[in-house]
């Protein structure tokens, strides 16, 4: 498995790279994909010989996303997995305690990923929150909306759509779902990141942002989604 890690900023401290390297992940299958000549050049030099940088210049997240999908296309690779840039690791539910996925867990992890798409699975992400009551009282598998902070992809053919600043990776769902082909999310794993940053979704929910999106995403996919609970928020029908 191939594993990309959109980056902006944070050359200095990339935890996604020390957490995958530790897990035994081949350096040669890490590759960081940056937007400006200072990452690339910084992460060029602090990370040399821990992977592979590419650049492709842009101004939102979901151009540095498909940096990563068109290098996957212009080398082959069908299948990789797409992570965030602040990991801490991968976690797993079970109950009363969390497990954290590393050695020959991670290498398990990654096997049934793989197996998942093996059956046909286009999509693959974890369950967005930390919640470890809410999050069992799901079928371990489920067709859902995915958050971008991890996404394993069983083909480059699918592009983020450029125009969205935030919700790139609800519109990639929704339009693969469109497609007849299968979108599912692990609900006894999650990813331990920050959910939450200054400058990050909860801005965009309160300067309206996330409002606008939801809204245009609504429109384009009337028979996938429904309003959700909050104002602002959208489910699947």
């Amino acid at each position: 498995m191939i594993f990309y890690i959109p980056s902006y900023k944070r050359s200095y401290d990339c935890r996604t790279i020390d957490y995958l390297l530790s897990c035994g992940v081949c350096p040669s299958k890490i590759y960081v994909s940056t937007q400006t000549k200072d990452d690339y050049e910084l992460y060029s030099k602090n990370y040399k010989g821990k992977c592979s940088v590419i650049l492709r210049e842009g101004n939102n997240v979901a151009m540095n996303r498909n940096t990563c999908i068109l290098h996957a296309r212009e080398n082959g690779f069908s299948r990789f997995i797409m992570l965030d840039d602040d990991y801490d690791c991968i976690m797993s539910f079970v109950p009363k305690r969390n497990t954290r996925i590393d050695g020959d867990l991670f290498t398990q992890f990654v096997d049934g990923i793989s197996n998942l798409m093996d059956k046909g699975v286009t999509l693959i992400g974890l369950y967005p929150i930390s919640n470890n009551m809410f999050a069992m009282s799901q079928k371990p598998i489920t067709r859902s909306l995915l958050i971008g902070r991890f996404l394993a992809f069983s083909t480059n053919e699918f592009l983020f759509d450029e125009e969205y600043r935030i919700k790139e990776d609800y519109e990639i769902c929704l339009r693969i779902m469109q497609s007849g082909k299968s979108v599912c999310r692990l609900n006894r794993f999650f990813s331990h990141v920050k959910l939450e940053q200054a400058g990050g979704c909860r801005e965009d929910f309160e300067n309206g942002y996330s409002k606008t999106y939801s809204n245009k995403l609504l429109t384009i996919y009337p028979d996938l989604l429904k309003k959700g609970c909050r104002d602002g928020e959208i489910a699947l029908r």
